[in-house]
């Protein structure tokens, strides 16, 4: 049976605080998701006041080329992630990292854990 952890965000933030995890896991979108894949389609297009966020994720995920690391998926208020607000956290999923440039590419390799209920 899958686990079940606390997960928590702030507002603004790109990264959430996972029970158990000493540092702080990249939140990827769950409309990126694509069968095993999660593959970002806004990097390049991310406005200028973003672009710090950006590089902490290229930053987050750069070591891992190749190598695998574990992410939250978070659903948006809109399915089509318009207003990238998150709604719920779905859980945590290990990955393994393909690409960061010119967007970051992911495959998933399993479901770590199931979000706790608030």
């Amino acid at each position: 049976m899958t686990m079940r952890l606390k997960i928590r965000g702030r507002r603004g933030d790109w990264f959430a605080k996972v029970e158990g995890y000493e540092h702080r896991l990249p939140i990827m979108w769950a409309h990126d998701m694509n069968r095993n894949r999660i593959t970002t389609n806004w990097m390049e297009k991310a406005r200028d006041h973003t672009g710090h966020m950006r590089q902490r994720f290229v930053d987050y995920f750069e070591p891992f080329i190749e190598s695998e690391t574990e992410v939250v998926v978070a659903n948006s208020h809109t399915p089509d992630g318009a207003t990238n607000s998150i709604k719920n956290y779905i859980g945590v999923f290990r990955v393994r990292v393909a690409a960061i440039s010119p967007e970051i590419d992911l495959e998933i390799l399993d479901r770590v854990a199931h979000a706790k209920d608030r």
